[in-house]
């Protein structure tokens, strides 16, 4: 399932996405949740931070991590080497180059078969860490 259908599932349904979080980390494996509301019922359910990131972008939920979340793994980007934003143009922009990011991954993703997956879980994995420290030194300026 795409998240534009299940973001829409969830308003259909008149449930809302209430706010994302990355609650843990595991070893190498970071964990998240999507806190949900349908109307006075509230749930939370464990899912990738990935998931859960493309979905907030969709809906506008906020995204919230753990302290000890973001001591363990956080990375400090100094004010002076991050640009200002200037305008609202710049921080759309920015919404932009992350729905276009989850659009890249989840196609990529897509067009590839189990027969043709030719790497290790190990490989994906530093992969996806480089790719998100490119996009993050693109976003603000500096080395991720």
């Amino acid at each position: 399932m795409t998240y534009n259908f299940i973001a829409n599932l969830l308003d259909a349904a008149g449930v809302e996405l209430e706010e994302v979080r990355v609650e843990a980390l595991e070893g190498d494996t970071f964990i998240g949740v999507a806190k949900i509301r349908a109307g006075d019922v509230v749930s939370e359910v464990d899912a990738r931070p990935s998931d859960v990131f493309a979905l907030a972008v969709r809906t506008g939920a906020p995204i919230y991590a753990a302290e000890d979340v973001i001591d363990r793994a956080g990375v400090e980007i100094p004010l002076e080497t991050s640009p200002a934003l200037k305008s609202e143009a710049e921080i759309t922009n920015m919404d932009k180059l992350a729905e276009d990011m989850i659009n890249s991954m989840q196609k990529a993703s897509e067009q590839r078969s189990e027969a043709q997956v030719t790497h290790s879980a190990e490989e994906l994995s530093d992969r996806m860490k480089n790719m998100a420290r490119n996009i993050i030194g693109q976003v603000f300026g500096g080395p991720a």
